[in-house]
């Protein structure tokens, strides 16, 4: 099988924010789409597989299936620890700013 080609970054010179977010919005509907196929495909993988089968070869990839341990901090645990500390539990946070871009789509009503 052949690589699939990877895509090419489109040409925005001409493209109004309109057109980009109305773009941005259909990749993410089809990104929303595929995590959900995934599951499926997920969810199908480990109720087929041989008992202890955690490597699995098929056309064109290979699989392997492993559990591995993940451990972090629970903010509840750490706010209940120090409800009586508040000055320790404010230098412990750090704010964190971030740009946000939603893009929700528009009711039948609302499109051009």
């Amino acid at each position: 099988m052949a690589k699939r080609p990877r895509p090419e970054m489109p040409n925005l010179s001409n493209a109004t924010p309109e057109f980009i977010v109305d773009e941005l919005g259909r990749v993410r509907e089809q990104l929303k789409e595929l995590k959900t196929l995934e599951g499926f495909y997920k969810q199908g993988l480990m109720a087929r597989r041989a008992d202890g089968q955690n490597v699995i070869s098929g056309q064109y990839f290979d699989c392997s299936i492993t559990l591995e341990l993940q451990v972090r901090i629970s903010a509840d645990k750490v706010r209940e620890y120090f409800k009586n500390d508040p000055d320790t539990l404010s230098s412990l946070q750090d704010d964190i700013e971030m740009q946000v871009i939603r893009t929700p789509r528009k009711t039948m009503s609302g499109a051009t």
